[in-house]
């Protein structure tokens, strides 16, 4: 009689040990993969030294993520992606500052296009060397081994597991990253102590590296948070457990990208209000009225899909296919995030096929303005890109599928907007803008307006002067 319990918690004991085995074998994959990326990233630091080792201090010190080209600005100069001009008005006050960043993508290219840049800039490979990585990979698997074997593993739902899985995968990567990263920030003020530390944040573990080592190796320097984009609710990032608070460093001041933002980010946050300041949208685009639209769609011929740079956004891509069939006539075009999760990973996850002439077509323009100006409606899940729809007049179609929390930009305002959670009712969404009268297209249009100019504030010397505080 007691031998079928003890032969079932044998199996389960067994099934736990092969599942930290199988997951403790992914993580090693990773984290060498990881190792490898910085070993590149050194490599190409070498050969493209920086003039900001010349400085001994600075008044400001901006951290953002060197992914692709400088964001070229209205006027013809060149700026980061994230911060714009940002390190040119703090130098036109006479300040030293300091652009310091994460590469993401080709460390080469990257490299060579931010040396285009006037001002003092370096990236965190610059100031690691190769002890440093391995002594952060052997940290890296001694932690995620002390991690699985704390980690509770009673958990029978599949569903579960499989997030906590995919959880502690992430996990491995952000561990040796934030190591490096921490080891760099330490380094980096070392030799050029700062008055203040500007960075992008999300509340993501490298951001979080960067505070720590801040606040280790500089305690009089202020550290101000800048939210890049727009807050959504599903974006748990920004939220931190109860037990974690007294040790996850976050900065003095955070800054979100206009007045709406600010009020969106302390509804979800428990974060001071006074520590949660309204600046401006410094990224861009900038919003124009010179591509303004005075009617809605007499006839829906194009819909433009805006995509989040996340996973779940393949989801996005069988929803979309599964509408084409309800709209025959209707061309539906594809427009990836632009750095991250793009057109070819969202091909080979979703196994549907995105090109010219195919059911879903790609997005042929690098410049979303160039994207909007052919769409007569906008379809999107989680896009900050979304607002610049609404704000142009175009209306749009949220994709409110069975996420526990909402991933709309724009769930606070309707405001040209119709949402639908089936394929099915993409038709009735479509009848219902193109039925839409002026007199009230008018008043919507105005009101999404509004919305958007408070929430990406456009840079000017009053919204900018919570970042040069």
């Amino acid at each position: 009689k007691l031998g079928v319990p003890i032969k079932l918690e044998l199996s389960v004991r067994t099934t736990f040990a092969f599942r930290r085995l199988q997951l403790f074998k992914a993580a090693l994959r990773n984290i060498l993969s990881s190792s490898k990326r910085w070993f590149q990233i050194l490599r190409a630091a070498s050969r493209y030294p920086k003039t900001a080792f010349e400085m001994k201090s600075a008044d400001c010190i901006i951290v953002s993520m060197f992914h692709n080209l400088p964001t070229n600005q209205p006027d013809g100069r060149l700026g980061d992606v994230y911060f714009g001009q940002l390190n040119e008005l703090i130098s036109a006050m006479g300040q030293q500052v300091v652009l310091c960043g994460h590469i993401l993508g080709d460390p080469d290219q990257i490299l060579k296009s931010i040396g285009k840049l006037n001002k003092p800039n370096i990236t965190f490979g610059h100031l690691l060397n190769w002890t440093d990585i391995f002594f952060a990979g052997f940290s890296t698997i001694i932690s995620f081994v002390k991690l699985l074997a704390g980690y509770p593993w009673s958990c029978s739902d599949r569903r579960v597991a499989k997030l906590v899985f995919s959880d502690l995968l992430n996990a491995s990567g952000d561990i040796l990253s934030s190591l490096l990263i921490e080891k760099a920030m330490t380094k980096l003020l070392r030799k050029i102590p700062t008055e203040k530390v500007l960075l992008m944040y999300e509340n993501h573990p490298w951001e979080v590296a960067v505070i720590q080592a801040t606040k280790k190796i500089a305690e009089s320097t202020r550290i101000v948070g800048y939210t890049h984009c727009a807050i959504l609710k599903s974006h748990l990032k920004h939220l931190t457990a109860k037990d974690e608070k007294d040790g996850r460093p976050t900065p003095h001041q955070i800054i979100t990208t206009g007045a709406t933002a600010r009020d969106v980010y302390q509804s979800i946050t428990d974060i001071s209000p006074n520590r949660v300041l309204a600046g401006s949208n410094l990224s861009g685009p900038q919003l124009t009225e010179d591509t303004l639209r005075n009617s809605p769609p007499k006839k829906v011929k194009t819909i433009l899909a805006l995509f989040q740079g996340l996973p779940e956004m393949v989801g996005f891509v069988h929803f979309l296919a599964a509408a084409k069939e309800f709209v025959p006539n209707t061309r539906v075009v594809i427009r990836p995030h632009p750095i991250q999760f793009g057109l070819e990973k969202l091909i080979r996850e979703s196994g549907i096929d995105i090109a010219q002439g195919a059911l879903l077509e790609p997005c042929l323009h690098s410049k979303l303005s160039d994207s909007l100006s052919e769409a007569d409606v906008v379809i999107y899940k989680g896009s900050t890109a979304a607002m610049y729809a609404i704000y142009n007049g175009i209306p749009v179609i949220y994709f409110d599928d069975d996420w526990l929390i909402s991933d709309d930009p724009l769930i606070e305002t309707h405001a040209l907007k119709v949402s639908v959670d089936c394929p099915s009712e993409i038709t009735q969404a479509i009848k219902e803008i193109e039925n839409i009268t002026i007199a009230d297209y008018k008043n919507q249009h105005q009101s999404a307006r509004m919305y958007v100019e408070n929430y990406l504030a456009e840079p000017t010397s009053e919204t900018t002067q919570a970042f040069l505080k």
